[in-house]
């Protein structure tokens, strides 16, 4: 056996990085970039509120609910997943909220459900949604 085969170097370690940590730290100095991303995270917290409230408080699965809304399940769908560029519209989670009330009422619960968005000065930079569910 020769030496050159015989002997072997250990490699040294590298981080590894994600492809969305990658990407990230690459587009962090683009304008506008960590507001999107805050954006994009209050949209799937807002699907993930409304699917544990479709499966918690209602005890519907999505093809009950969609039929309950008037919507298709894949719309709801991806609605509860934070599919999608922008969320859902104004008029499509109040669509939702009210489907859900009156299902509610229909059950006998007394249940109040609503949007709350509450919007601080642009200077900061921030838009705050949250989806509440709670006892009347």
């Amino acid at each position: 056996m020769n030496q050159a085969m015989g002997k072997r170097r250990p490699i040294a370690e590298k981080t590894v990085d994600t492809v969305e940590e990658a990407l990230a730290r690459e587009l962090g100095n683009v304008e506008g970039f960590e507001q999107g991303r805050r954006l994009r995270a209050q949209i799937i917290e807002l699907g993930d509120k409304m699917r544990e409230l479709r499966e918690n408080v209602l005890e519907l699965n999505q093809t009950q609910a969609a039929r309950l809304i008037g919507m298709d399940q894949p719309e709801l769908s991806r609605i509860e997943n934070g599919i999608g560029a922008r969320g859902p519209s104004y008029s499509t989670i109040t669509r939702i909220i009210e489907a859900y009330q009156a299902y509610l009422q229909r059950q006998g619960l007394d249940y109040y459900i609503g949007l709350n968005i509450q919007l601080r000065r642009a200077d900061t930079d921030e838009v705050q949604q949250s989806f509440l569910a709670g006892s009347a």
